[in-house]
């Protein structure tokens, strides 16, 4: 409509006046008449650009009002204003036009271009859709590059499950799952890397702890864990899962935790020992195959179910998901425990106990010291300084032997 009155004023040579525009969609309203600067993220950005285009490049003034639709539901016709019975003809108009048999389509009429990368068509989020296009074959490189996926395996993995996943994770699982994936969790061995330890060993079992160690700790409070996680993943299962994903998704499980290899008295499906192929973290982080989703399709086929197998993968793998955070929680209050419960803690208050005591027998009279190193050594007794906490008597024993270094 813009359009063809800029037309019509270009060809008659009108070059002043207004027009009011009423239109009862306020969304519309503001998107063509308002402040904002559109930008490839709105929805119709196209549309939307040409509209303001017109208005701006028009000779005559434009001018956008809201009206309220649908006014004749509570009062009559005849009592309405002329813009409100406009907006009710408009609307029974085009009711009536859309009702018509006889409407018949221009075939050789132009149709708008529509973009293609690839052969992927770009519509909606303009610039959100270019910039996935662009940068998704860099990231499945780097992830796949991450988990040490072999390049024949990497177009098997369902990767839009896996993005779709970890972008719709519950924050706290999500911050958890990526340390994990990255291997970024401050355990021992990377502690020690940095130089933030001078040990590598879990806090719960005493053994070397790497990031595949979360999840192998034999601890029995995170067995515990795993267990109850183990059991919320199988209720879930029993529900609506076909039973080849139901085996192989415990079996898998069991076999990363435990870091066994299968058996020969039992045989699973052929996807189960090509996802085990791909590792526990790929596993874990949510990089599956694409068969499963194609197996549970069938399933749901089987059961006369209009549900969709993608979103029911994505519920599996966010459960999936949580077991790093829920098990990286159990193992941090273990590590922050009373030191009865902490094996390493234990050992190392034990060792700087025996120094304790080889200090306080190495101290001079105190008539050799000087009032100062006097009053250190004072100022707690034996006991007191071994009640200490790690790092407080840690910090005691160093300055104790720079004291006892001067006699």
């Amino acid at each position: 409509a813009i359009s063809y009155t800029n037309d019509l004023c270009n060809k008659y040579g009108i070059s002043s006046g207004t027009i009011k525009l009423y239109c009862d969609n306020k969304g519309a309203i503001s998107a063509a008449f308002g402040h904002k600067r559109p930008t490839p993220r709105w929805a119709s950005y196209d549309l939307i650009r040409q509209i303001r285009e017109a208005i701006v490049t028009s000779p005559i003034r434009w001018q956008g009002i809201h009206v309220l639709g649908h006014q004749d539901k509570d009062m009559e016709f005849h009592l309405l204003d002329v813009v409100a019975q406009g907006n009710v003809l408009v609307d029974y108009l085009a009711n009536q036009h859309l009702l018509r048999n006889d409407i018949t389509v221009d075939n050789s009429a132009k149709l708008p271009s529509v973009p293609y990368i690839g052969e992927r068509m770009v519509s909606g989020n303009t610039e959100k859709t270019i910039i996935r296009v662009i940068y998704e074959p860099r990231m499945i490189a780097y992830w796949a590059s991450v988990y040490n996926i072999p390049t024949a395996s990497q177009s098997l993995c369902n990767w839009d499950l896996y993005f779709r996943s970890i972008r719709t994770q519950n924050p706290c699982d999500r911050y958890t799952i990526m340390k994990y994936n990255t291997q970024l969790l401050p355990v021992g061995k990377s502690l020690k890397r940095r130089r933030h330890s001078d040990h590598d060993l879990c806090p719960c079992c005493g053994e070397q702890e790497d990031q595949d160690h979360l999840l192998q700790c034999q601890h029995p409070e995170m067995e515990k864990v795993f267990r109850e996680h183990l059991e919320t993943i199988h209720t879930f299962l029993l529900c609506d899962a076909s039973t080849e994903i139901r085996t192989g998704v415990i079996k898998l499980l069991l076999l990363f935790r435990t870091g066994e290899d299968f058996d020969d008295s039992h045989e699973y499906s052929e996807i189960v020992y090509r996802q085990h192929e791909l590792g526990m973290r790929a596993f874990v982080a949510g990089l599956w195959l694409r068969d499963w989703s194609r197996i549970q399709s069938d399933h749901f086929l089987e059961l006369c179910s209009r549900r969709s197998s993608d979103l029911w993968m994505i519920r599996l793998l966010h459960l999936v998901q949580a077991l790093p955070n829920y098990m990286w929680k159990m193992r941090t209050q273990i590590l922050h425990k009373s030191k009865e419960d902490n094996v390493v803690l234990l050992t190392q208050h034990k060792e700087l106990d025996d120094i304790i005591d080889t200090i306080y027998e190495r101290i001079p009279h105190q008539r050799l010291m000087s009032h100062c190193d006097s009053a250190f050594f004072k100022k707690y007794t034996k006991d007191k300084v071994k009640k200490f906490r790690i790092q407080r008597k840690t910090n005691w024993v160093t300055s104790a032997n720079q004291v006892l270094t001067k006699y």
